[in-house]
């Protein structure tokens, strides 16, 4: 592993910045249970646009809008090793852009100390491989140390 003298400028660059995209997302009302909903805001692909998550003590709202090619996709909630929601199937009955709202509630004791927690949507080809793909970030935990 090369010590961050040996690096060239550009990468000590980048390095820089994402140690404060990390630190400036762990600095916001991330994992923290609050009593007033928090929204977030994803970004838009061209199967799903404007989601906003709401979380409230544990539990997570996620609507947003969808076009999927034959009026179905599915989710899944992980947290980068384990699955916490398995996949689950919402039918939205439309091919055109449709609005769609999840609710998602996980056990705190599932929930991880240090992690994410990672929403995927996706659709299914006919073989059954997951396509169009997109993940929203709904939480972030840090452990706080005594």
């Amino acid at each position: 592993m090369k010590k961050v003298e040996e690096l060239g400028m550009g990468k000590k660059i980048i390095i820089l910045l994402s140690a404060l995209l990390m630190l400036t997302i762990s600095a916001g009302a991330v994992g923290k249970n609050t009593q007033e909903p928090i929204d977030i805001q994803s970004e838009n692909n061209s199967h799903f646009k404007d989601i906003v998550i709401k979380k409230l003590n544990g539990k997570y709202e996620v609507v947003g809008k969808a076009k999927v090619r034959k009026g179905v996709f599915y989710y899944t909630v992980e947290d980068g090793h384990n699955v916490l929601v398995s996949e689950k199937k919402l039918d939205i009955h439309n091919l055109h852009w449709t609005s769609f709202k999840i609710k998602l509630s996980i056990p705190k004791e599932k929930l991880p100390k240090n992690g994410t927690l990672i929403l995927f949507l996706y659709e299914k080809d006919r073989a059954g491989k997951l396509v169009h793909q997109h993940h929203v970030i709904l939480d972030t935990f840090k452990e706080t140390a005594l």
